[in-house]
């Protein structure tokens, strides 16, 4: 009798890797000091190039962001497609006046250009 096994691949998720978050990342890679980098890439199992490319802004979007944010203790970016997000933000949006919202609109631009 044959027997076959299906795996299932774990779902991978792309986050989004801007701007605030990676300086984020940055720092609190600055404070661990020497050999923080290296110890970060073993910890989460990818290359230190590989940390240093998604930190740099050369990726939009990464699946190690989760990895990264967590051995970090930096609070991740949020998911675009997250509804829960998207409908926290126009809450807070309805809530504004022009001018709040001007400056939300700003503030938002300058993020997405990542």
């Amino acid at each position: 009798m044959l027997v076959r096994f299906c795996t299932i691949s774990p779902v991978v998720h792309m986050l989004p890797t801007p701007p605030l978050w990676r300086e984020r990342c940055k720092a609190v890679l600055d404070e661990r000091g020497r050999g923080s980098r290296t110890r970060l890439s073993e910890e989460i199992g990818i290359s230190t190039g590989a940390i240093t490319q998604i930190l740099d802004g050369h990726h939009k979007k990464s699946e190690h962001v989760l990895a990264i944010s967590k051995a970090l203790g930096v609070e991740p970016p949020p998911n675009p497609a997250d509804p829960g997000a998207m409908a926290e933000l126009l809450e807070v949006a309805e809530g504004l006046d022009q001018e709040g919202l001007d400056l939300l609109l700003e503030m938002a631009k300058k993020l997405n250009k990542g």
